[in-house]
């Protein structure tokens, strides 16, 4: 158990210097850090921008040319990153770990994972524990 606290923690630990990386500007870097501490919240485009005082036109244009990906791209990436930790370190059901992250349905939620993994959810918690 230990092994797998200390695996999550590496992992967030990355996504937090991922969002502190120079290159970036500091609304940028804002909007990452905002992204990886609501992922539990319904984010959105319009609620980042309102977030930091820009209008979302802009947020978003301006995301894109920065990160190379739009910032729904990001959001969803940083919601499958904790849904990957949850698979690892919990045992709640899917459909549960679908609904905190903000998916549309579990439908929805599968398709995105393996979209990002190239595994199903549960392809994913099984592989985590044979190992």
């Amino acid at each position: 158990m230990e092994h797998l606290l200390q695996d999550a923690l590496c992992a967030f630990t990355e996504r937090v210097q991922r969002a502190k990386t120079p290159s970036l500007s500091p609304i940028i870097v804002k909007c990452q850090r905002y992204i990886i501490q609501h992922v539990y919240d319904g984010l959105s485009l319009e609620r980042i921008a309102h977030y930091i005082k820009l209008s979302s036109s802009y947020v978003s244009i301006l995301f894109k040319s920065e990160t190379g990906i739009a910032i729904n791209e990001a959001i969803q990436r940083a919601r499958i990153e904790e849904a990957e930790s949850l698979l690892l370190l919990s045992s709640h059901p899917i459909a549960v770990i679908s609904a905190c992250l903000h998916f549309t349905d579990q439908s929805h939620f599968t398709k995105v994972f393996k979209k990002h993994t190239g595994l199903t959810p549960k392809q994913y918690r099984q592989s985590i524990r044979t190992k």
